[in-house]
């Protein structure tokens, strides 16, 4: 699994995120897009 802290995410940078369906503010990021 990956961890949040484990990709470092800047502002402008595109990246995928995974919402859990039971709770919708909780979001996941899948992966960064370079």
């Amino acid at each position: 699994k990956m961890r949040l802290h484990s990709i470092r995410v800047v502002p402008g940078d595109r990246v995928k995120l995974q919402i859990s369906i039971y709770d919708p503010t909780q979001g996941r990021i899948v992966y960064r897009l370079s």
